[in-house]
């Protein structure tokens, strides 16, 4: 084996060990579901988010992927902050007046 062909394989295998024992796929899920909540109280809708996304994930993904990814979550973000927060606050407000009239 030449020297190209072993570093080939040693890359190889390290990127399977660590997707096997880090199990990378089920934190990159668990990551991207973790900005939801936040999303209702923040605006993470904002450019400077979205280009961090974008610069973040263009280095593995690519510029177009990477867009479209962060189009898909810009618009949900969107929808989270202008849709389900004034629900969840006229909601909070309605019990907290029920509670202190009681």
């Amino acid at each position: 084996m030449t020297i190209k062909a072993q570093i080939y394989s040693q890359v190889l295998h390290a990127t399977r060990l660590a997707d096997s024992t880090l199990d990378v796929q089920a934190l990159a899920i668990y990551m991207t579901r973790a900005l939801f909540p936040p999303g209702v109280l923040l605006p993470l809708y904002r450019a400077e988010y979205v280009l961090g996304l974008i610069l973040g994930m263009t280095y593995f993904f690519g510029a177009i992927l990477s867009m479209m990814f962060a189009f898909v979550l810009v618009l949900i973000f969107a929808l989270l902050f202008h849709l389900v927060r004034p629900v969840l606050l006229r909601g909070a407000r309605l019990i907290s007046g029920a509670l202190i009239r009681v």
